[in-house]
């Protein structure tokens, strides 16, 4: 179990940026694309790159920016965003009783990991960012990402 402290809202359209506790709003998006998910990250954790792990949560609610929701990791997605690696946890919100049978990316319908696949292609051409989805990895890897990310931070 993570917690990851929200940035985006599902279905929003506005980018928050937490710093120190406080939402501050990044971007108010002009296109029409909310965001299909939550997006968030997991505090106390380290990539290589010096940035905190970043996940994106299904739930069926949107919360609030600044928030942390208590989160099963399910999975990550694997991608390059202009050039460098990154990655996304993929887990479930554990708060939400809708999800509760989901324990990894084989309980989650290929609609809608294409539905995240697609959000970020689309978001890539409209700003101007090459974004390249590699692919899905597994439970027993997320839960590896997030230990050597938590190690790192320590």
């Amino acid at each position: 179990m993570i917690d990851v402290i929200i940035e985006i809202p599902l279905n929003s359209k506005i980018t928050y940026k937490v710093t120190a506790g406080v939402p501050r709003v990044e971007e108010i998006r002009y296109f029409p694309l909310p965001y299909p998910l939550e997006r968030g990250f997991v505090e106390d954790t380290l990539l290589e790159d010096g940035q905190c792990l970043k996940a994106l949560v299904l739930n069926s609610e949107s919360t609030v920016p600044g928030g942390a929701v208590p989160a099963r990791v399910i999975g990550y997605l694997e991608m390059y965003m202009d050039g460098q690696e990154d990655y996304r946890i993929l887990a479930v919100a554990d708060c939400n009783r809708k999800y509760k049978d989901i324990d990894g990316l084989q309980d989650v319908s290929h609609f809608t990991l294409k539905e995240i696949t697609d959000y970020y292609t689309t978001y890539g051409k409209i700003h101007d960012k090459s974004i390249q989805i590699v692919r899905y990895h597994s439970k027993e890897e997320a839960l590896q990402l997030v230990e050597d990310a938590t190690k790192r931070a320590a």
